[in-house]
């Protein structure tokens, strides 16, 4: 089922960075309500999904490029970004949400979903399940199979392995908050793009201004601490050996990209360059990049994202 709701779909208060790039409007999927940010365009639509703790900011740089080609809207997976929790934030969960989501969402025409980190596991796995619904996918340094584990652990700085590893814990949700509330969203936004980005001076100020306005406006919601925590508790399995993640990447038909950060360390390029994959999906390595080409190089990600359009 979907509808718009007159009393659910309106426009909503946007950073002064955001106003001319998208219009924001919640729609409601199968009784829950997922924020999405309209990038406009034409031709074929793409779906834009974000990674765990990400929103539809992470796209500012890429989909005002994509829209001069395509039809792009970037959802707010439940959750995270402006999306109440719903249905459940699980990987299961997140799964079913954007399945429902590209299944209703553009009147039977088949999009491009393109996803990110946890949003590029979602992606392929809702590929795999439904290749009716999806044109193409492409992964963005999607999490894989075996992230954790040895060598292939994330190459993360001391301080936010334990930060990482607290927030998924007993009281997770409750310790983000406050170290939120402690730090503020601008230095939690810089952090966050100083860990994930090879070289974050890249990304412009008004870009990193709207994800300091998001995260601010985030800090106020209740569910903030507990969807990082239960998503993040939830992505183990989701990744397991015969899971299904290593199931889809094994055996996607659709046409697919996979673009990788060279130095990426949240998920590393090793483990990338070791997984096996469908015929159909191509391995990109972006030289320099880490894990959030979408920012830090949209114009790359850009050139292997068109011809599936």
């Amino acid at each position: 089922m979907f509808l718009y709701a007159a009393n659910i779909t309106r426009p909503m208060a946007r950073h002064p960075a955001e106003t001319p790039l998208y219009r924001s409007r919640t729609v409601v999927i199968d009784g829950a309500p997922i924020h999405t940010a309209d990038f406009g365009g034409t031709g074929t639509p793409v779906v834009l999904v974000h990674g765990l703790g990400g929103s539809h900011v992470n796209w500012l740089r890429l989909a005002p490029e994509l829209a001069k080609r395509a039809r792009i809207v970037a959802m707010d997976l439940p959750g995270f970004g402006l999306s109440p929790v719903g249905h459940g934030v699980r990987f299961e969960d997140q799964v079913r949400a954007v399945t429902s989501f590209i299944g209703t969402m553009f009147g039977g025409e088949r999009p491009v979903v393109v996803g990110a980190s946890m949003g590029g596991a979602i992606s392929a796995t809702v590929a795999n399940l439904r290749p009716d619904l999806v044109r193409g996918v492409a992964l963005v340094c999607p999490a894989l199979p075996g992230l954790g584990f040895g060598s292939r652990a994330a190459v993360l700085p001391l301080r936010q392995a334990l930060a990482f590893a607290t927030a998924l814990g007993p009281g997770g949700d409750r310790v983000l908050r406050a170290r939120l509330l402690r730090s503020g969203p601008e230095r939690a936004v810089r952090d966050l793009l100083s860990l994930t980005c090879a070289d974050s001076s890249r990304i412009p100020e008004a870009i990193v201004a709207a994800h300091v306005a998001l995260a601010a406006k985030r800090s106020g919601q209740p569910w903030y601490g507990t969807a990082f925590r239960d998503a993040g508790r939830s992505m183990p399995r989701a990744l397991a050996r015969g899971g299904p993640v290593e199931t889809a990447l094994r055996n996607l038909s659709v046409p697919g990209v996979w673009a990788h950060g060279e130095r990426d360390r949240i998920v590393p390029c090793a483990l990338a360059r070791e997984t096996p994959c469908s015929p159909t999906l191509r391995l990109e390595i972006l030289e320099g990049i880490g894990h959030v080409p979408q920012l830090e190089s949209p114009a790359a990600l850009q050139s292997l994202i068109e011809p599936l359009l």
